[in-house]
């Protein structure tokens, strides 16, 4: 199994009709003047493509860490369908960040091969005060 993409944004939709991804507002970085922060929304989305040889269903877990702590976990389920792509879409809400570092998302494939996506977290200068 290979990944296609993994990606990080704020949304995603996907057409009824003709099953297409649209992914809105990728993240690219979080930017906060002070922590913690809590982010009321962030999609992780991934596209994996298998070999006909290669399992068609199989579990994992999602894992959600801020450097070296975990702060959030998803089961996948994943089923190929009979296809050989297959998409993840793990929808999370309000999620804790509490310091800077690297916000990475990641999951093994059966074949060992890791899946991640990487937002770094930023901490910038609070905004200068309005003056009355």
């Amino acid at each position: 199994m290979i990944l296609q993409f993994a990606v990080v944004a704020q949304s995603v939709a996907i057409d009824r009709f003709t099953n297409r991804l649209s992914i809105f507002n990728v993240c690219e970085r979080i930017e906060a003047p002070q922590f913690p922060i809590f982010v009321a929304e962030l999609v992780f989305v991934a596209v994996v493509r298998r070999e006909p040889n290669e399992p068609a269903v199989y579990d994992t877990i999602l894992n959600i860490r801020l450097g070296q702590t975990v702060i959030g976990q998803a089961n996948l389920h994943i089923d190929f369908e009979g296809s050989l792509n297959n998409r993840q879409v793990a929808n999370f809400q309000g999620l804790p960040i509490v310091t800077a570092g690297e916000l990475q998302f990641g999951f093994d494939l059966p074949n060992g091969v890791q899946v991640n996506a990487t937002v770094p977290v930023v901490q910038v200068p609070a905004p200068p005060q309005a003056r009355a």
